[in-house]
């Protein structure tokens, strides 16, 4: 979960994307509706962001950021960790 939730922030702050702190809510399901191993994650991130000064500002765009800039970012922060925390992998 540390991977997903350094994504969202680094793409949130990333002023291609939405230039700004985000909040977030993740949530981790590690199952389907039938009961069969399915691990995701599901996350809500508000329509907006704060400022440098601590201002709130909209965002009118339906979308956070491109589901390929999340998996790049996603991936390579997990494989990182999946390293650190296996040396020699």
């Amino acid at each position: 979960m540390t991977a997903v939730g350094e994504t969202l922030l680094e793409v949130g702050a990333d002023p291609e994307h939405v230039g700004g702190q985000i909040g977030a809510l993740t949530v981790l399901h590690t199952w389907t509706r039938t009961v069969e191993y399915h691990p995701h994650v599901h996350c809500l991130v508000p329509a907006g962001f704060l400022d440098d000064a601590g201002e709130w500002h909209e965002v009118s765009r339906p979308w956070f950021a491109p589901q390929e800039v999340l998996a790049s970012v996603f991936r390579a922060k997990l494989v990182a960790a999946i390293r650190a925390a296996v040396p020699g992998l």
